[in-house]
């Protein structure tokens, strides 16, 4: 990971994973993973479940729907009271860890929007359809190696169509969509095409100094966005961007409303980008992600139509008089 440590790790809930991540990488978040959660709180509160079919909706909303520490705090203590959860159930030992998985608590840090370790796990699941335990050493590695390169050569064809395949467009084309298009791989183009969408449905309120009140069509609940359209700066109280690394709907509401008709570079982040693997500078020109290279020229058209060329040493990037 060029020798930076991740952000984020999610793990069942394995004590020995838990101590070591806290003794290597104290500064990486420690989330635990949903999926298992679940999974756990059907094999040690199952009478709770079968009870009440409440119980589940009140459970679910603990772990994924608020968002302020006080609400969560009140909606638990009122699980435990409505419930009758006797002082030594299961959930009561979740509780303490619940920075790790309370949606109050998780949505503080960079998750890339995932709350589970499915990707670990999908990877299990395609060893086990392989390997059985009366192989001998040779045959492991041999079905080892063709789990990985599976893996691997799906990798290789999701980058292929990420750099050769072009976007696809569901609404009509802006300069920020062509942008997002540009710069952004076909999954996360997706992700933001939906935000994009579901902007054009939104409500503003201007609440001065530069606080907004945005609500979508299809949900009530007001989000305060912050916005400075001098330094092209954004905050939504969603956390969208902090959370998952794209803009969400309200901010893009609050961006058009400043004139800001491009996705501000502080806000593309390079691992969401087509050219995430190169680990060369970047340079852009009106959203137009330009790659520095050190043995040639390199042209590419940008989202306003014109083209950019670099200088053979990759230290320069001209455009012509439209573009500066």
């Amino acid at each position: 990971m060029g020798g930076e440590k991740p952000k984020t790790i999610l793990t069942d809930q394995d004590v020995a994973m838990a101590k070591a991540i806290s003794i290597v990488m104290p500064e990486t978040f420690h989330g635990l993973c949903t999926w298992h959660i679940r999974q756990n709180a059907l094999r040690h509160v199952n009478h709770l479940y079968q009870t009440s079919s409440q119980f589940c909706l009140d459970f679910e909303a603990c772990i994924d729907l608020h968002e302020e520490e006080g609400k969560f705090l009140n909606a638990w203590n009122s699980l435990l009271v409505e419930h009758n959860v006797p002082e030594d159930s299961w959930l009561h030992t979740i509780f303490p860890l619940k920075e790790k998985w309370a949606w109050a608590y998780v949505r503080k840090t960079f998750t890339a929007g995932m709350r589970s370790t499915q990707l670990s796990e999908s990877f299990n699941a395609d060893l086990k359809n392989d390997l059985k335990s009366d192989l001998h050493l040779v045959q492991f590695f041999t079905h080892f190696k063709r789990a990985v390169d599976g893996k691997r050569n799906n990798e290789s064809e999701a980058e292929y169509d990420s750099k050769h395949k072009p976007p696809k467009f569901k609404t009509t084309k802006s300069r920020m969509l062509v942008q997002a298009g540009n710069v952004y791989t076909p999954r996360i183009f997706e992700e933001f095409q939906a935000e994009y969408e579901e902007y054009q449905d939104t409500c503003i309120r201007d609440l001065k100094g530069g606080l907004y009140a945005v609500t979508n069509y299809d949900n009530p609940k007001e989000r305060i966005v912050m916005g400075n359209p001098v330094e092209q700066y954004v905050y939504c109280d969603c956390r969208k961007f902090e959370t998952h690394g794209i803009l969400c709907s309200h901010a893009l509401k609050v961006l058009d409303v400043m004139n800001i008709k491009l996705i501000p570079e502080h806000y593309i982040l390079k691992r969401w980008t087509r050219d995430a693997r190169l680990g060369k500078k970047k340079k852009r020109c009106n959203g137009m992600v330009r790659i520095a290279q050190d043995d040639g020229g390199e042209a590419r058209e940008n989202v306003c139509g014109e083209e950019v060329r670099e200088d053979r040493q990759g230290t320069t990037a001209t455009a012509v008089d439209r573009c500066r």
